[in-house]
């Protein structure tokens, strides 16, 4: 694509966001980061998204296909965050799975067993605590690059807890003294580690790591956007995009794993 000299840019920000007046969150997919596993589309010869220099472990977004080494990581900040209770049916061999239901308290999924790792309920199905953090992507000079879903459950929610003590835990100083500033003025950086269980299954965990604070003055126009993208999730509510009830109609679902 040829890139335009900026004597021959015109601006379009006048009619900015046109075109959108009638879509809704049931219109969209939501933009889930995953971790590439062997079913992934983007080590499928077949899939569009097929990179021939992904591996397993690395990241992608799986609505737009873009690809994060896991040998570089990639940059987010954390913008908001919604922690869900997701309802799976035990899948069978070859069966593609997808959750029964995702709700937003344990209890209104009903009183669960444990057996081994796993939260059994009455019907049958298990639960799965979810924690699901709301990010920007950022290039490596610290521009926004896309939104994305960073979902942790099983061995990666203690991840995601660990991850919320350090950015409790991350201070800053000025010169009225040391604060915590808001996590959508943070950035961190995910890799993820191969690890295995007792039956030596692969699988991977992410690692979380701590870059710096949205404090430069050359961070200004990030700070706007991250912050802009926490106002708009608190005030729509982000209960609303991610759950839904046993028997929700396939169209008006938005798969949330």
């Amino acid at each position: 694509m040829q890139k335009a000299k900026t004597k021959d840019v015109i601006s379009l920000r006048d009619k900015a966001g046109m075109g959108r007046e009638n879509v809704t969150s049931a219109d969209l997919k939501l933009p889930f980061f995953k971790i590439c596993y062997s079913n992934a589309p983007l080590l499928d010869q077949s899939s569009p998204m097929y990179n021939p220099d992904a591996k397993l472990g690395d990241m992608y977004n799986e609505v737009t296909g873009t690809w994060y080494p896991n040998k570089t990581g990639v940059l987010v900040v954390p913008c908001h965050y919604y922690n869900t209770f997701v309802e799976w049916k035990e899948r069978e061999q070859g069966e593609i799975n997808r959750p029964v239901a995702v709700y937003r308290t344990a209890i209104e999924a009903g009183s669960t067993t444990k057996e081994g790792a796993k939260d059994r309920l009455e019907n049958g199905n298990y639960l799965e605590d979810t924690g699901n953090h709301f990010c920007y992507t950022l290039n490596e000079s610290f521009e926004i690059q896309e939104q994305v879903i960073v979902s942790f459950s099983k061995t990666n929610r203690k991840v995601s807890k660990a991850w919320w003590t350090m950015m409790n835990q991350t201070k800053i100083s000025d010169d009225q003294g040391w604060y915590t500033p808001a996590t959508f003025n943070t950035v961190y950086k995910l890799h993820t580690e191969q690890k295995k269980n007792e039956a030596q299954n692969v699988y991977y965990n992410y690692k979380v790591e701590f870059v710096r604070a949205l404090n430069y003055k050359s961070d200004e126009t990030t700070n706007v956007e991250t912050e802009k993208y926490h106002d708009s999730l608190q005030e729509t509510g982000v209960d609303n995009l991610l759950c839904y009830s046993p028997g929700q109609n396939d169209d008006e679902v938005v798969v949330p794993i």
